[in-house]
């Protein structure tokens, strides 16, 4: 897979992320575990764990959708 490839993977993979604030609004632990399940690959089939996931989201947050 080329780099611009995984890029847009990962940008597309953001944006969904965001829909994640709409769908469980305050409920922080279900948005960790949706998140986790959302950013599974073929080397990490059960996602990349929950520590990781948090980060994932407040980084989506904060630079992809900062009004949810």
């Amino acid at each position: 897979m080329v780099l611009a490839d995984k890029d847009d993977k990962a940008i597309s993979r953001g944006v969904d992320t965001c829909g994640i604030f709409s769908r469980f609004p305050d409920d922080e632990p279900k948005q960790i575990d949706q998140t986790n399940q959302r950013w599974s690959s073929p080397t990490h089939p059960e996602g990349h764990g929950l520590a990781t996931a948090e980060k994932i989201l407040d980084l989506a947050h904060k630079h992809i959708c900062p009004d949810f």
